[in-house]
């Protein structure tokens, strides 16, 4: 083995740096001076907060919602670092559709001679009313006096229902299941013709004629969060470390759950 001293190794490092495939151990103290993906979502958010006047952190804001949205823009054939090769085609054209409309917002003044975006405006708004914690009722009256003050025609929203279904599309969404008020059934798929809890007797509805459930449980696909994860080119390369990471035959040490023989024979 080769020993250097203490300034040939610094001298090397600032000539050639550090080993490229370097696994940063951030779980026992290292640090990167690489920012991760959820950093740079917060600078972005902080940007728009203290200069939404730049209509960039507001693309930029759009753009890592819809990762694929770059390529769509450029329709550009070849895949982004850190990621695999898709068509666009294969994306959802609803998902595609809520891209464009979101990427109009940015482009779109709040009114005539405004510097700032409508849709800017919007996730500042919004911002604040869960910063502040404000009441529903609370903020349709702030939004009606703002949107009173500002020169007509406008695009502030008129209420935080018509501002929510401008953002759709943001989220990835949720699928909303009926639930027995003791917990123990859920109505859903074939438990969907149930009126009544088979288990407890409970009834389904707090309000039958208006079909209003006594109880509702959130359901968060797994596939479209997995999906937008592999599409972001900052997201996909950790998404796959595991599997691609370069490590030596005869190195018996577990470093990562892959390195067991429980994932092993799941590969399998």
């Amino acid at each position: 083995m080769l020993y250097q001293n203490d300034a040939d190794i610094i001298d090397h490092l600032k000539d050639v740096g550090i080993t490229k495939n370097y696994t940063v151990w951030d779980q026992h103290g290292e640090v990167t001076n690489i920012p991760t993906a959820s950093q740079r979502r917060l600078n972005i958010i902080h940007d728009r907060a203290s200069s939404s006047h730049n209509v960039k952190p507001v693309v930029n804001f759009v753009e890592d919602v819809f990762p694929f949205g770059e390529r769509y823009n450029n329709n550009e054939p070849v895949a982004q670092e850190g990621t695999h090769d898709f068509d666009v085609d294969d994306v959802a054209s609803k998902v595609i559709d809520a891209y464009s409309r979101l990427l109009a917002e940015t482009n779109t003044p709040l009114y005539e001679g405004c510097e700032e975006s409508s849709l800017g405006t919007l996730l500042r708004a919004i911002s604040l009313k869960e910063e502040t914690r404000t009441s529903i009722n609370a903020f349709d009256k702030y939004l009606g006096f703002q949107k009173s003050l500002l020169p007509t025609p406008n695009k502030l929203p008129k209420s935080y229902a018509e501002a929510k279904k401008i953002l759709k599309g943001v989220g990835m969404g949720y699928e909303v299941i009926h639930a027995c008020l003791n917990g123990c059934f859920l109505y859903y798929k074939e438990g969907g013709l149930h009126d009544q809890c088979p288990i407890c007797g409970l009834p389904r509805y707090e309000d039958v004629a208006n079909k209003i459930p006594m109880k509702t449980v959130r359901y968060f696909p797994l596939t479209p969060r997995l999906q937008r994860l592999y599409m972001s080119k900052y997201a996909a390369s950790h998404m796959r470390w595991h599997g691609q990471r370069e490590t030596s035959p005869h190195d018996d040490v577990l470093r990562h759950p892959a390195d067991g023989e429980a994932w092993k024979d799941f590969d399998r």
